[in-house]
């Protein structure tokens, strides 16, 4: 009986080991994934603030050449006479 304890012991410490083994591979798999989505994101990050700061420059702009022209202004935060 002692020797079929041990065997299955052996199977046991195997089958944790081959469990140990792809779940690191899993790990590695999520970690690789989670770094490419860091860098997505990090580019993301950088396009809305370049995009942003554009939008808020063309808006200035469009402002100053409506007032410029005696135009009423937009983009106010006025409302409109009608309120």
């Amino acid at each position: 009986m002692r020797g079929k304890a041990q065997a299955d012991l052996k199977i046991i410490k195997k089958v944790k080991f081959m469990d140990s083994i792809i779940i690191e591979e899993k790990l590695s798999h999520i970690m690789k994934s989670l770094d490419e989505l860091s860098d997505i994101v990090t580019k993301h990050e950088t396009t809305i603030t370049l995009s942003t700061s554009r939008i808020e420059k063309l808006m200035s702009m469009l402002a100053e050449k409506e007032l410029e022209s005696g135009g009423a202004a937009y983009f106010q935060d006025d409302k409109p006479p009608h309120y």
